[in-house]
């Protein structure tokens, strides 16, 4: 403000179109600001001005350009009106309100599952499953599930749906036996099904804390309620009921359960910050894969981890591949997972898992008797756990 009424306006000329030569974008931003001034009110340094102005719209920042172009417009006009409203006015812009957003599939998550008491101290929601599934399409009863992971418990929701006409289902509840050290809690009933009329009943099962290999695990389900016949006309219930209960398909926690995706822009720089002190590396001989693509896709798909810098995508007739993929653990650590993949009668894949924890063990062939029987390349590679 100063600096354009000073008895030599020129002194400051130099100084400041320095900044815009040495400075980052926001001071050479602000220096083209300056410059304009010191033009609007002096015509003995305007044709110097419109000079500089002119080479600051050759910048390689968007802001700057735009406002050396701006400026250049408004003083080649020598037009005293538009410099008072323009240059040395500050500009009041004007801007709708952002509209609200919408709560996200988590955030309504997690206001359901907080007015329920029994898992008010489950602590935040970590990751909510795709639902998954639990009956055939076209049986009496519809089941399907959500699994939402939290610190150290697994709230499974229930959906469920009774399409019988002349059935009226109570006190819905599923009991789930694990094939692991988990500990199942309490289960929170639905109250009733009425015929077509959806309703959520809930189990809270706690992880294990003694055994780290219980990453994944399966559970077998049994829908059990009371049943009080209906007229299929009226709906009208009998006053009596009687117990009965209904098989589920078994439900699988796998791996990706456990692990949000996160993107890291630097991979590279993220695996220099973590470091190697905590550090596994394994080799593995993938024989049933036969191209690198699916190798990629299976891996992905196995962990639930975020691709890094296109490395999902395996150029064309390539024989080699790195694979950068990122995440975080339930309880909020950070996972990086670096695969290197060589295609030679199958895929033989190096892996190499940092991670931020004093301890962190490598879970080797757990499912590898399955493996060889047959089942699906993801339950090839290792689970990986780390532990405080």
């Amino acid at each position: 403000k100063e600096g354009p009424r000073t008895p030599v306006p020129s002194k400051y000329i130099r100084f400041i179109f320095n900044r815009v030569v040495l400075e980052n974008e926001a001071v050479r931003a602000a220096a083209v600001s300056a410059l304009a001034k010191f033009g609007a009110q002096n015509e003995s340094l305007l044709p110097s001005i419109l000079v500089l102005l002119q080479r600051c719209m050759m910048d390689t920042d968007d802001e700057v350009r735009d406002r050396a172009t701006f400026y250049l417009n408004v003083l080649q006009q020598r037009q005293m009106a538009l410099n008072a409203t323009y240059i040395f006015n500050e500009i009041t812009l004007v801007t709708p309100k952002p509209e609200k957003l919408a709560p996200s599939r988590q955030d309504i998550f997690q206001e359901q599952l907080a007015a329920i008491p029994e898992f008010m101290n489950l602590g935040p929601l970590f990751k909510s499953s795709e639902p998954v599934q639990l009956t055939e399409a076209e049986t009496e009863y519809f089941v399907r599930c959500v699994k939402h992971m939290f610190t150290d418990h697994i709230v499974f929701q229930f959906d469920c749906t009774n399409t019988l006409n002349d059935q009226l289902l109570e006190k819905v509840t599923v009991q789930m036996e694990p094939s692991d050290s988990y500990e199942v809690l309490c289960c929170i009933p639905a109250p009733s099904l009425p015929y077509n009329q959806p309703g959520i009943c809930y189990t809270l099962v706690r992880l294990p804390d003694e055994d780290p290999t219980a990453v994944a695990g399966t559970f077998s389900c049994t829908m059990k309620f009371t049943v009080r016949d209906c007229d299929p006309n009226t709906g009208v219930p009998d006053e009596d009921g009687y117990d009965d209960e209904y098989v589920l398909e078994d439900l699988e926690v796998t791996v990706s359960d456990h692990i949000q995706k996160i993107l890291k822009p630097n991979f590279a720089a993220a695996w220099e910050e973590v470091g190697d002190a905590f550090e596994k590396e394994e080799t593995f001989a993938l024989s049933s894969t036969k191209t690198l693509e699916e190798a990629v896709n299976n891996i992905i798909t196995f962990l639930g981890m975020q691709p890094c810098e296109r490395s999902d995508k395996v150029p064309e007739n390539k024989n080699s591949h790195s694979l950068y993929l990122a995440g975080v653990y339930r309880g909020g650590y950070d996972l990086l997972v670096r695969s290197r993949l060589a295609l030679a009668d199958g895929v033989t894949m190096q892996v190499t898992v940092e991670a931020k924890r004093e301890r962190l063990w490598m879970l080797s062939w757990l499912l590898w008797d399955k493996f060889l029987l047959g089942r699906v390349m993801l339950l090839c590679p290792p689970y990986w756990w780390f532990l405080g």
